[in-house]
């Protein structure tokens, strides 16, 4: 709890710096990193079910887990400009990520502690592993669907504008359309807006 609450939240800064500079993305660090955190988590469940886990490689595998996710919570609602929320309807859209994030502290509080009274650690790493990996499918899909959106933009920005660009160049061959240079010898003359 010491380190989560003061060592690793304040190295946030840092995995902001690496998120724009490395991944040009908070989206990509998430859609990296969640899946990490759930390989980790997964490997703690499995080994401590097997009993083939000392308390120092649970540590070890641990604590970079535990630094990847304080970073990313540190880092959550950086995501937001790039999912295209206007700055207008910030408050609500937090507000409703509050809603949904913080739940799992009311409800999942009182659950741990009965698998840890009944020495049944595996159930909470395997809990957290699941979480992680819905992590990594949400922000894969939400990355992969802006991604495509952003295509769509360009071909449609394309096609959009192509006909126009004929239309020009045709009336243009026919001597219809005044070229930029025809515009400047005669500065006396008012710009016409393109078509």
């Amino acid at each position: 709890t010491i380190l989560r609450s003061f060592v690793f939240l304040a190295f946030a800064p840092i995995v902001g710096t690496v998120a724009d500079r490395t991944f040009k993305s908070t989206l990509r660090l998430f859609s990296l990193s969640a899946p990490i955190c759930a390989i980790g988590f997964f490997a703690i469940a499995i080994l401590d079910r097997t009993d083939a886990i000392s308390l120092v490689e649970a540590i070890a595998i641990s604590l970079p887990v535990a630094f990847l996710i304080c970073g990313l919570y540190a880092s959550m609602f950086s995501i937001l400009p790039e999912c295209r929320i206007p700055l207008s309807q910030a408050g609500m859209a937090i507000g409703f990520v509050s809603m949904i994030s913080y739940t799992p502290d009311v409800l999942l509080q009182p659950l741990f502690g009965r698998f840890a009274d009944s020495a049944n650690f595996s159930s909470i790493f395997l809990m957290l592993g699941g979480f992680a990996t819905l992590c990594a499918l949400f922000s894969m899909i939400l990355s992969i669907d802006l991604e495509a959106e952003k295509l769509l933009l360009e071909i449609y920005s394309f096609f959009e504008d192509t006909p126009a660009l004929l239309k020009i160049e045709g009336k243009q061959q026919e001597g219809q359309v005044e070229s930029r240079e025809d515009r400047k010898s005669c500065p006396d003359r008012k710009e016409v807006p393109p078509c």
